[in-house]
């Protein structure tokens, strides 16, 4: 089944476009917003400047319908007033030539599809700010990934990356990173000279060591590392962290929190504290900081 979901400024191709979709397929329907199929799946939906398709019964094994809605969107230049695309459990091999067409993107989801590694068509898009690609089997990230001049969030989850490239340092202007449930084994150092990050989420991997490079990124203010297999941790120099997720490794002493002013949610389940890790937790509690030790 393939999903679609297209968030536009303007909605006058709206009429038109299912008027040609109805020529086209036999039995469908337009209810308000809504195109339905004869069986009364909807197969599309725009409302308030958010254009969707859906692989109904009648279609989920039939690409075409996708491809159709894409070329003629492309046609009467739909295409180029669009800033969203998300797109889940579609084949993106075969529909690649169709997205290649919607150059004003800033903002791209895709999630569960499949793909021949790190989509290519991905290059047309020099206006892309944010970019989601999860669960989609990537083993590796490209070298041009650093032609994103613009891209402020980036989220790789649920991938099957173990290291990254080297021009990834000229992400300048990322904010927010997410590698998290990917096969890294040894922290990727070139994080951290991302002197914007303000995000990191690179849990559910399995990190045995943090670099002490980590204090470079002085703008983070939410870092999560949990289930990994870190031992020792020192963060010194994050003074603007405000969320610290450390839950579910192998550590024994608490890094040192003297210095964080921001400090609000600790989450600690999981480890092996020792009983002066012990004290200066619920100190941190008594303090007005919210700790967590649940492991779940």
């Amino acid at each position: 089944m393939y999903f679609v979901c297209i968030e536009t400024l303007m909605d006058e191709w709206w009429k038109d476009l299912c008027l040609y979709m109805r020529l086209l397929y036999d039995g469908l329907k337009v209810s308000g917003n809504y195109l339905l199929d004869s069986s009364g799946y909807y197969i599309a939906n725009f409302n308030q400047g958010s254009f969707s398709i859906n692989g109904s019964s009648k279609f989920k094994d039939d690409p075409t319908l996708v491809k159709e809605m894409l070329e003629y969107m492309h046609s009467i230049s739909a295409s180029q007033k669009i800033k969203r695309l998300a797109i889940n459990k579609a084949d993106l091999i075969n529909l690649a030539e169709f997205l290649m067409h919607f150059h004003e993107l800033e903002d791209i989801e895709i999630v569960g599809c499949t793909t021949n590694g790190f989509p290519d068509f991905l290059q047309s898009f020099r206006k892309l700010r944010r970019l989601r690609i999860v669960n989609c089997r990537i083993p590796r990230i490209p070298e041009w990934i650093a032609d994103f001049k613009n891209m402020i969030s980036l989220d790789i989850a649920l991938n099957q990356l173990e290291d990254l490239p080297d021009s990834f340092n000229r992400l300048y202007k990322l904010e927010k990173l997410n590698l998290s449930y990917n096969r890294f084994m040894t922290f990727p150092n070139i994080i951290c000279s991302l002197e914007k990050l303000r995000g990191l989420y690179i849990h559910n991997n399995m990190i045995h060591k943090i670099p002490r490079e980590i204090r470079n990124l002085q703008n983070l203010s939410e870092l999560n590392l949990s289930e990994n297999c870190i031992c020792h941790l020192s963060i010194d120099g994050l003074f603007k962290l405000q969320a610290l997720n450390i839950k579910g490794n192998f550590m024994i002493e608490l890094p040192n929190l003297d210095n964080f002013p921001f400090l609000s949610e600790l989450y600690v389940g999981g480890n092996h504290w020792n009983d002066q890790s012990l004290k200066k937790l619920m100190q941190l509690h008594n303090n007005g900081v919210f700790v967590s030790f649940e492991d779940q």
